[in-house]
């Protein structure tokens, strides 16, 4: 099953049991035994997947309106200090609450995401990554994958992580996912061994 073919599978689903009123009972449910709750939405990317396939899961830009939209109809959507604030003073919140954030901010979460968020009057928090700004620099994961897009060899080797076949995009997505999740246990791992060694 190809990305094109899941993402549809996954709109019937959430389709089928919105009106069955399946996601509907469980949020209620969840509401009779919890006396508030708050769901925090994040996103990484909006924009057009074709632009950069090779990047992290982007959400189109329609699709993120409409969710957005649905998310103002449903929510109370605050700001995430609001959120902080009725933790800190063990104040309520309204019992139906969501958060929306972005990771790492990517320049589309200004040039699509944030006309959206406008339109609709919906706050978001953006989690920068300050040492990335003005540098022109990609995050080390996307290096992988624009490295994995990009390369012509059919069969790649690699001392610690292993030996990878990208004969397809599909490989190159699979394959970056594989070694980027490899990357990530070595640098828990160092971290790891740096903080015993300051202790």
């Amino acid at each position: 099953m190809n990305l094109h073919q899941a993402r549809r599978v996954a709109t019937l689903i959430a389709y089928v049991t919105r009106h069955l009123g399946l996601i509907d009972a469980y949020s209620l449910l969840r509401r009779q035994i919890a006396k508030s709750q708050v769901a925090i939405f994040t996103y990484h990317r909006v924009g057009d997947p074709d632009e950069i396939p090779w990047s992290v899961p982007m959400v189109r830009t329609q699709d993120f309106e409409n969710q957005v939209r649905y998310l103002r109809q449903e929510y109370s959507i605050l700001p995430l200090d609001t959120l902080v604030r009725h933790i800190q003073e063990k104040d309520s919140w309204p019992r139906k609450a969501a958060i929306i954030t972005f990771d790492d901010g990517y320049r589309n979460n200004f040039t699509h995401a944030y006309t959206i968020l406008k339109k609709y009057n919906v706050p978001a928090t953006i989690n920068l990554t300050s040492a990335h700004i003005g540098t022109g620099n990609l995050f080390w994961f996307d290096k992988v994958k624009f490295c994995l897009w990009h390369t012509k060899r059919k069969v790649i080797q690699l001392d610690k992580l292993g030996k990878y076949y990208v004969r397809s995009n599909t490989d190159r997505r699979r394959v970056a996912y594989k070694i980027n999740e490899k990357l990530k246990r070595i640098l828990t791992e160092i971290d790891e061994i740096l903080i015993k060694e300051l202790q």
